[in-house]
C-alpha cells in the first residue's frame, strides 16, 4: 500500500452517509490509484475537495475543488455553501451535495462525477460506480470506500 497524501487542513468526519452507504471511520469517499478524488470535511459547512483528469492525453489527475474553492478558473463551476449545505455544480448539473447533520456526520445525497470523466453517481438511494450498483453498505475503518484504477 502507498502512503496517501492527505491535505493538511482536511478533517473526516467520523461518519459519512453516501447515497445510502454508510462510511464509519473511513476518511476517502473515492481513491483511484493513490490520489483521492473525493475527500468531505468537517467545517462550517461541509469541506469539499474533488479531483479529476486534468489531462486527456496523460490520463493526469489533478485538483479541481480544494477545501469548497475552485482551483481551475475557466472551468464552470459554482460552489454554494450556506447553513449546513455544500452544493456543487458544473454548469446545471449537481457534482456533490454535502450536508452537515452534526459535528461528527455528513450525508451526500447527490453525486454525479460524470462531467469529470469518471462513472460515478447517485442519489439517496443508491451509488452507481460503473456497473456496480451499491446500496444500503456499511463500512468501517477502511482506507477507502471505492479504490479504482486508471
Amino acid at each position: 500500500m502507498n502512503k496517501i497524501d492527505l491535505p493538511k487542513e482536511f478533517v473526516a468526519f467520523k461518519e459519512l452517509s453516501f447515497c445510502s452507504n454508510t462510511l464509519q471511520n473511513c476518511k476517502i469517499p473515492i481513491i483511484i490509484d493513490d490520489t483521492p478524488i473525493l475527500l468531505v470535511g468537517k467545517g462550517e459547512q461541509p469541506q469539499i475537495w474533488i479531483s479529476a483528469i486534468v489531462n486527456q492525453e496523460t490520463n493526469k489527475v489533478g485538483p479541481v475543488v480544494i477545501a469548497n474553492f475552485i482551483r481551475i478558473a475557466t472551468a464552470d463551476l459554482n460552489v454554494e455553501a450556506k447553513n449546513d449545505s455544500t452544493c456543487i455544480k458544473f454548469k446545471d448539473t449537481v457534482i456533490i451535495k454535502a450536508t452537515k447533520l452534526s459535528d461528527e456526520k455528513a450525508e451526500i445525497k447527490q453525486i454525479d462525477m460524470r462531467p469529470f470523466g469518471f462513472n460515478i453517481y447517485g442519489d439517496s438511494s443508491t451509488l452507481n460506480v460503473g456497473a456496480n450498483v451499491m446500496s444500503g453498505n456499511n463500512i468501517a475503518g477502511a482506507r477507502a470506500f471505492i479504490a479504482l484504477s486508471l
